[in-house]
């Protein structure tokens, strides 16, 4: 089936674009939604006189969406649940769950709609989520799990201590592959420098003989005109 986008729609186009997509998805998600026209001649039409419109507040929406995740992005809200031994919770937290969080601890109203989560968290602890609140906008957010505020803290704590663990490690591999490469460049511009010494050596040592051999020959030359003068006198 095919559509006009009225807004820019996650790996499928840009407002206005024309594109082809199974009723089904049309009829239950696009349409229904006003996301996009179905791809009539008259619509095409109305489409093509509203596109600087259409294209004008996709742009309203995605600068929206980029001072929301000047807010949000790598912020963490905290849901207080029961949970066993395991730190298996009793119940789920859901997209739901989080923009309630979001919207009471941060005071930003997300839509549940825009939160990726694949299926729901079940266990206590630190989870990373993204959020999605524009096709070109994509922020994370870390989801703290746990039996009390208190815990939820320390969670935190030694959260943020191996994030800063794993970093100061990734840093020191870097500088020691660093180092590594910069001495492995000074070994081979020193073996270069021997080889090209050893040449330079042998080069001069090469034209030194045969500057001797033409001295020698030279001279072998001068001796034997001296000897045929003698003879000829």
């Amino acid at each position: 089936m095919q559509v006009i986008l009225l807004e820019r729609i996650d790996k499928l186009g840009a407002p206005g674009g024309l594109v082809d997509v199974k009723r089904g998805y049309a009829r239950n998600y696009l349409l229904p939604q006003g996301k996009a026209l179905v791809a009539t001649k008259e619509n095409k039409e109305k489409a093509k006189a509203e596109l600087k419109a259409i294209i004008a507040r996709d742009g309203a929406k995605k600068a929206e969406a980029e001072t929301m995740k000047n807010e949000l992005d790598n912020k963490r809200v905290f849901l207080i649940r029961a949970a066993g031994e395991s730190g298996q919770l009793y119940g789920s937290v859901r997209a739901t769950d989080i923009a309630n969080a979001i919207e009471s601890q941060i005071n930003v109203l997300v839509s549940k709609k825009f939160i990726t989560l694949d299926e729901p968290i079940r266990k206590l602890g630190i989870s990373n989520l993204k959020i999605r609140l524009h096709p070109q906008v994509d922020i994370q957010i870390q989801v703290n799990i746990a039996h009390s505020e208190d815990e939820a803290k320390s969670q935190a704590i030694k959260y943020d201590r191996e994030i800063e663990r794993q970093k100061n490690a990734e840093k020191n591999k870097a500088a020691k592959q660093s180092e590594a490469y910069n001495n492995k460049g000074r070994s081979k511009h020193n073996a270069d420098k021997k080889v090209n010494s050893e040449n330079e050596e042998k080069t001069t040592l090469v034209a030194q003989n045969t500057e001797e051999a033409t001295e020698t020959t030279e001279a072998e030359s001068e001796t034997q005109s001296n000897a045929n003068n003698e003879k000829t006198e």
